[in-house]
């Protein structure tokens, strides 16, 4: 049972989980917060462009929806 949390892509999970959590606190830090939120809302974004292009997915008309619902809200947000 042991073997299931020790495996190689188990453990570059949790090594790469905890970078992430490092860098989200050291960004805490120096970032404003409300600057954060904002960018951090862009990784769904980042996601949908990513997989249209690294992985050949194509955009539905729902997905282009909610890039501009997501834009449009970081645009109202941030004014």
């Amino acid at each position: 049972m042991l073997h299931t949390y020790l495996n190689a892509p188990t453990v570059t999970g949790y090594f790469l989980f905890l970078v992430v959590t490092i860098c989200s606190i050291y960004a805490l830090q120096v970032v404003e917060l409300k600057s954060l939120y904002a960018l951090s809302s862009l990784n769904y974004v980042a996601v949908l462009v990513l997989s249209s292009a690294v992985l050949k997915e194509k955009l539905s008309r729902n997905k282009l929806l909610s890039i501009l619902l997501i834009v449009s809200g970081l645009i109202v947000f941030n004014l």
